[in-house]
């Protein structure tokens, strides 16, 4: 588990658990030119997105400070630097509103008065891949 804590106040709204946590490194050496290598502790690339792991909890702590608890089990992750630049991005499987191969779906009005249906929607995404 990796802890990440942020000295702001406020993240993403759209940031939430199960998240991917990517970190990027920010420094060039003096006199390089853009993408050349990092000088800092994991001696990465500038601009190349290092996966950190999934995010498992988000939580505010006593000084107001956001903290990410990244879990990296299982995953070939960094443990991002304090000058790197944190970001997420959504699972592409873990939103879905329907899974599995089959819907069913029944709608009953149980009332004597005329009534209308005005629209049915579903998100449904391909998760057998």
């Amino acid at each position: 588990m990796i802890l990440i804590e942020l000295s702001i106040k406020r993240v993403n709204d759209s940031l939430q658990v199960g998240d991917l946590v990517y970190a990027t490194a920010t420094g060039i050496k003096a006199g390089a030119s853009d993408r050349q290598a990092y000088n800092g502790p994991n001696d990465q690339d500038v601009g190349v997105n290092r996966l950190v792991g999934t995010l498992s909890k988000i939580e505010t702590n006593t000084a107001g400070n956001i903290e990410l608890y990244v879990d990296n089990t299982g995953v070939n992750s960094v443990i991002p630097s304090g000058d790197d630049f944190i970001m997420f991005c959504k699972h592409k499987h873990h939103d879905a509103g329907v899974a599995g191969y089959y819907a069913n779906a029944s709608f009953v009005n149980n009332s004597i008065e005329k009534a209308e249906l005005f629209a049915v929607s579903s998100e449904v995404i391909i998760n057998s891949k």
